[in-house]
């Protein structure tokens, strides 16, 4: 409806008008699966192209959840890209903050 459609407008807007802004900014992105890695580059490389002016830093985290391990994996060629990977989120969700949230780590 309507009133939808203006919520997404203003978030848009939002979104974009980070490009006139000067602090760094952190992009945080769980991927659905792990075919969506082989275009991380790619999304970092459109981020640090809009966002990036006047060597503004960017960084891209990428999340990637239900794997064996826990921790970062850091890129060979980009130091802002950066890679959280970790298991599944068995816990739960709490509105009051009592646990802790699914990507607290990483972030």
């Amino acid at each position: 409806d309507g009133a939808d459609r203006e919520q997404l407008r203003r978030r848009m807007r939002r979104f974009t008008d980070l490009a006139s802004e000067t602090r760094a900014l952190l992009f945080v992105r769980s991927v659905a699966g792990t075919a969506e890695l082989e275009v991380s580059e790619a999304l970092f490389e459109v981020l640090q192209a809009r966002f990036g002016a006047n060597r503004r830093p960017v960084w891209l985290l990428i999340i990637v959840e239900d794997q064996p391990m826990v921790g970062p994996v850091l890129h060979a060629h980009h130091p802002e890209l950066l890679f959280w990977i970790m298991p599944r989120f068995a816990g739960h969700l709490s509105p009051r903050l009592e646990a802790p949230a699914p990507f607290e780590d990483a972030v």
